[in-house]
């Protein structure tokens, strides 16, 4: 509820990324079942309660946004496809990182928002992340990639135009309202890190020989 007040952005980008993580956790852990029943039977009050004052701290702000879309009208999906995510825009870090890898805007000569697709959160911190996942000893943890994907696949313009974006945009409430769809770069940077900390967690129990690689980098 607090987030809407902040931003609508990250309120609903948060929230979308949320309802998946849950629904991906129920259908394929039977413990986060058997957890979330025990939690609801025994604290069910408190949810109800926690439910309906964050539903009546967003009256406010909800209103006001359907006020204005129904002043100004919402976006065409036109001024929404520039700055769909194309698959370079994950690996792209702009001109002014380090390495200079992944700078180039070559894969973008139609895109005017360019800057909108500097979404690369670099090289080490993704191989760090991969391993994290990959090798966390609770494998629940994956589960929090997996509404990343998701959503990633979801946003981004494949090869020959493909995107299912357009459907969500004009189907899922709430969507019409993004613009720059690529800021779903900041719900996955937060996931990215994650897996980084898993992985650096899994380094640190590791011989102290084996670590002069990551150090060094």
């Amino acid at each position: 509820m607090l987030q809407l007040w902040t931003g609508f952005y990250l309120f609903w980008w948060s929230g979308v990324y949320t309802a998946l993580l849950v629904l991906v956790a129920l259908a394929t852990s039977a413990d986060i079942r058997r957890r979330l029943a025990t939690l609801v039977r025994g604290h069910w009050p408190t949810l109800v309660g926690g439910a309906v004052a964050g539903l009546l701290g967003m009256v406010s702000p909800t209103r006001r946004y359907l006020e204005v879309a129904r002043s100004t009208g919402v976006r065409r999906f036109l001024e929404v496809h520039d700055m769909q995510p194309r698959p370079a825009s994950w690996f792209h870090l702009g001109h002014e990182n380090l390495w200079g890898i992944g700078s180039s805007t070559a894969s973008f000569p139609e895109v005017y928002w360019k800057n909108e697709h500097v979404m690369g959160l670099g090289t080490i911190a993704l191989l760090l992340a991969l391993g994290g996942y990959l090798f966390a000893r609770d494998r629940r943890l994956r589960l929090f990639a997996v509404p990343m994907i998701v959503l990633g696949c979801a946003v981004t313009i494949w090869p020959g135009d493909l995107s299912v974006w357009r459907w969500v945009y004009e189907h899922v409430p709430g969507a019409g309202a993004i613009r720059a769809v690529a800021r779903i770069a900041i719900i996955n940077a937060v996931v990215i890190w994650i897996g980084a900390a898993v992985a650096f967690d899994r380094l640190l129990r590791t011989p102290a020989w084996l670590l002069c690689l990551p150090l060094g980098l």
